[in-house]
């Protein structure tokens, strides 16, 4: 805890506070922000600055509470109305934020990025006309942004053309796509406004009610999330991603059988739905069947190897099922991937201290209550050096870990020039498919073709590939012409040259092409030993003879391995019958992320793509 010494000056206080902030240590920095205010209640500045850091810290009410009494002291400072405007946007009164945005405008209306904000918050509080015209307005004083608001400006619009002539169902799907986005990054709240607007146009509509039954579920109204839910599967039974979020609201409700019923009711509606088989695994890890749980994750954290929350309960599951050393694996990766899940040191601490690793099952304790106080009643007398350190009971509590975390959302920067932009669709993580992959090799294929092309020995259509053939057929064609190839004279062997101060010249040849044959050459026609002409020496030739070479190992090389990968399809097809791979891995890219064949087919790939580059840079080299 920061000291706040008494007869420390204002100004020190300010400058401490102001760099614990910066640092973001913002509840430390509050302590010292409220010392000056003890002594100065009207102290503008450090009025400001706790708001920020209330901001800082997500305590919304507060920092709002904060700002309103900054502007009561100072009203011209308009840093506050656009920090008190976003705070309110983030507890989804956007009525208010638009008021604060327009104030911040009216004093500065050249600053297109507030224009943008405002355009969001008019979005979100049903001023479609008005959102277009901040938008429009945005891009008028910074045309750079053209691009990226021009979907706003037409969601817009066409938000207020569909209410404007009753076209329900197009302003209910325009909702519903603006609540799952809001939704996916992180504002439950505004999405739930979305949704209801949805719900209102179009009644029956099963996505809507699903939508605000998610919103629900992440603000922890389990009891609304639930009926919002079980109204969407009436509705449309055939979505499974409903079915789904029922299973998990019905898990965190501690409905156990509802649960287990309404994923598998999901799987049934769509096999390859992972999110189900995910939440059935925690389902049944909290019945305690850990090889079917471990079956279920296992099948999720195949198609999912980069989302921790597969590999920290698949760690859950196999800790609680006796197998700690592989508990300790799983919960190692989803902590290199998440290292903000307080559960997955929790659950490593125990799987470490049963195969006797007590100093870092003490370490991870100590994270564990860290990132979460409420740990610290179970987790503080295993980590005290007077406390006894045997391993846990059989019967010790473990909670599992929650399958959806509600996450704050996420604070812009504070001061007068913070920034809101409007959320957009959140895309996956990019992945390469099977059809990406057979794309790519495709175009492996053809660098390397390109490649092959350019050298003479394999295409026989450059210039320098003729040049032999045509000299010696010329010759043989005018070998009794007296005219223009006069027998035994001294005649420059140039085509159509008829100066006789030659002399002759061994010349390399090309394969199966020796130096036996003397040239004549005219002065102006003589080859020197580096030409870019229709004739080559040897010194030129040694590049077509490193291409060759090139040529010959990226043959081989990708030759091997494209047999080794067909030879491979038999035992794979096993696999693959016997379920221990899925169906895909028979093609590029199909198995597991992390798999070695996936890493293969990555080497093959990779390998053959700059082997193909290599032959192309040779041939701009030579």
């Amino acid at each position: 805890m920061a000291e706040v010494t008494a007869g420390t000056s204002t100004g020190d206080l300010l400058a401490r506070g102001q760099a614990l902030s910066a640092s973001g240590d913002f509840a430390q920095a509050i302590n010292f922000f409220e010392g000056i205010l003890r002594e100065r209640p009207s102290h503008f500045l450090a009025t400001f600055e706790r708001a920020r850091c209330h901001q800082g810290l997500g305590n919304w009410e507060e920092a709002i509470r904060g700002y309103g009494e900054a502007l009561r002291l100072d009203a011209t400072e308009l840093a506050s109305y656009v920090n008190r405007g976003t705070c309110r946007a983030s507890v989804a009164d956007h009525q208010g934020a638009v008021e604060d945005f327009e104030r911040f405008l009216e004093g500065r209306p050249g600053r297109a990025d507030i224009w943008t904000e405002l355009g969001d918050r008019r979005l979100d509080a049903g001023l479609y006309a008005r959102s277009a015209e901040a938008y429009e307005r945005s891009v008028t004083l910074e045309p750079s942004r053209s691009e990226a608001l021009a979907p706003w400006i037409q969601r817009a619009k066409r938000l207020e053309a569909d209410r404007a002539v009753g076209a329900l169902g197009e302003f209910a799907n325009a909702c519903l796509e603006r609540g799952w986005s809001k939704l996916d990054a992180g504002g439950p709240r505004t999405a739930i406004m979305w949704f209801n607007r949805a719900i209102d146009a179009v009644p029956d509509c099963g996505e809507a009610w699903h939508g605000r039954g998610a919103a629900r579920g992440r603000l922890g109204q389990m009891a609304e999330a639930n009926a919002d839910l079980e109204k969407s599967v009436k509705l449309s039974p055939e979505s499974a991603a409903a079915w789904t979020e029922l299973g998990s609201c019905r898990s965190i409700q501690g409905n156990l059988p509802g649960a287990l019923e309404a994923v598998e009711e999901a799987i049934r509606r769509s096999p390859d739905a992972m999110r189900a088989y995910l939440i059935r695994g925690i389902v049944r890890g909290k019945l305690e069947k850990w090889a079917d749980a471990e079956s279920d994750l296992s099948r999720y954290v195949e198609r999912h190897a980069k989302d921790a929350v597969g590999w920290i309960n698949r760690g859950w599951v196999r800790r609680r099922g006796g197998r700690p050393q592989e508990a300790i694996e799983d919960l190692t990766r989803g902590i290199e991937l998440d290292k903000s899940w307080p559960l997955a040191y929790y659950h490593r601490g125990f799987a470490r201290r049963a195969v006797g690793d007590i100093a870092l099952a003490t370490e991870d304790f100590k994270k564990a209550m860290s990132l979460d106080s409420s740990l610290k009643p179970e987790l503080l007398p295993l980590v005290e050096p007077a406390a006894p350190t045997p391993g846990p009971p059989a019967t010790a509590s473990s909670p599992p870990v929650p399958v959806v975390r509600s996450s704050p959302p996420s604070v812009p920067p504070l001061g007068a020039a913070a920034t809101l932009k409007p959320a957009a669709l959140r895309s996956p993580a990019a992945e390469w498919t099977a059809k990406e992959a057979v794309v790519i090799l495709f175009i492996n294929l053809a660098l390397i073709g390109l490649g092959l092309l350019k050298i003479p020995y394999l295409s026989g259509i450059p210039a320098r590939a003729v040049d032999i053939p045509y000299k010696a057929a010329w010759i043989v064609a005018h070998w009794t012409d007296q005219v223009a190839f006069p027998h035994e004279c001294n005649l420059c062997m140039e085509p159509f040259c008829t100066r006789t101060d030659v002399t002759k010249k061994y010349v390399y040849g090309r394969p199966h092409y020796t130096s036996e044959t003397r040239w004549r050459y005219c002065p102006v026609h003589e080859p020197g030993m580096l030409r870019t002409e229709t004739r080559i020496d040897g010194m030129f030739m040694i590049g077509y003879w490193m291409l060759s070479l090139l040529c010959l190992a990226i043959i081989v090389i990708s030759g091997t391995v494209f047999a080794i990968r067909l030879a491979l399809l038999p035992v794979l097809g096993i696999l693959v019958i016997s379920g221990k791979l899925p169906g895909p891995a028979l093609l590029p890219f199909g198995a597991e992320k992390e798999a070695w064949l996936t890493r293969f087919d990555g080497v093959v790939v990779v390998g053959s793509f700059v082997l193909g580059l290599v032959m192309i840079v040779m041939n701009i080299v030579w």
